[in-house]
């Protein structure tokens, strides 16, 4: 999954944390965050990953 936190459907990080939660016993969701397009994506991995547990609850590793 291609993701950007100021993108237009940021909304869509709760649907893959759903879909994990409900499969996490044999399914991994893997975010990419991109500033390619339009610099949508301009904070490091840490804020990142603070940005989407604090807005979608999303439990995250940062690597």
């Amino acid at each position: 999954m291609n993701t950007a936190s100021k993108c237009g459907f940021t909304s869509q990080y709760a649907d893959p944390e759903k879909l994990y939660n409900l499969y996490k016993d044999r399914l991994v969701v893997v975010g990419f965050p991109a500033n390619d397009f339009g610099g949508q994506e301009p904070d490091s991995n840490i804020q990142i990953g603070a940005f989407c547990r604090k807005n979608y609850g999303v439990k995250i590793s940062v690597k």
